[in-house]
């Protein structure tokens, strides 16, 4: 299911489980220029995946690993009418010597259903921004959400 914002449409595709615990889980999102220019994303820290329980509570994640120092992440450049696919990590690394809290990871949900939705947001709501302005893309979005079930 997807979501259009801004010339970009992100789809999060319904992932095949159950899942033998969170870090098994495997989602793959669809990233599409919808729009008529290109655009410039970078993905580790303007992303994040909101998961809902059972009861429909919002599930808070832990803080992600610290990531070391020196390892950039090089921006994608979507042309207009092109796509990209790419495995969703259930979780978000901590760059190393940030006091802000950037990292985030769901490695103890216990077992049940979970409703996931990908959220993508730049500049993202924690202020850390390796890529704005320009031909970057900017908004919010979020994708329809997908359930899957850990054991």
């Amino acid at each position: 299911m997807s979501n259009t914002y801004n010339g970009l449409r992100v789809t999060l595709k319904e992932p095949e489980g159950p899942f033998k615990g969170p870090a098994k889980v495997e989602l793959t999102s669809v990233f599409e220029n919808v729009g008529d220019k290109a655009f410039t994303m970078t993905f580790w820290w303007t992303r994040s995946i909101r998961v809902i329980d059972k009861a429909g509570d919002e599930v808070r994640p832990g803080p992600g690993p610290s990531l070391p120092c020196g390892i950039p992440e090089e921006p994608t450049t979507l042309a207009p009418g092109q796509s990209m696919e790419r495995r969703e990590v259930f979780g978000c690394t901590q760059p190393a010597g940030l006091d802000k809290k950037v990292g985030w990871d769901y490695d103890r949900l216990p077992p049940g259903r979970y409703r996931l939705t990908l959220v993508i947001e730049n500049p993202p709501r924690h202020g850390y921004d390796v890529h704005s302005g320009g031909d970057a893309w900017e908004g919010k979005l979020e994708t329809e959400p997908v359930d899957i079930v850990i054991k």
